[in-house]
């Protein structure tokens, strides 16, 4: 989308070279999985389910529209809910968590 190549955009970044970029990037990589891993195992545990109505929840609550279809169609669909589990799965944890008096 940005209509340039991996080298240009690795040195727009100021790398030298992809393998220096992607061992600059190792620890924010592995928690970004940890954290999508944690979000999966929480979606099964509580049974989440998406509906487009889910979808279009999502898009309102961020963005003020439910028209979603440009994002299914930069990232593709799978990408979008996954997007939206992790959302949902927060926002139930959110509504079933208990505060403890400090």
């Amino acid at each position: 989308s940005y209509q340039t190549t991996l080298p240009v955009l690795v040195a727009n970044y100021g790398f030298s070279s992809t393998a220096d970029m992607l061992a600059d990037y190792e620890k924010d990589i592995k928690v970004a999985c940890q954290e999508e891993l944690v979000m999966q195992s929480a979606a099964k545990l509580l049974k989440v389910d998406l509906t487009k109505e889910d979808l279009e929840a999502y898009f309102m609550a961020e963005l003020g529209r439910t028209d979603y279809s440009l994002y299914e169609q930069n990232f593709g669909l799978p990408y979008v809910k996954k997007m939206v589990l992790s959302w949902k799965v927060v926002q139930l944890l959110k509504e079933q968590a208990t505060l403890l008096p400090q």
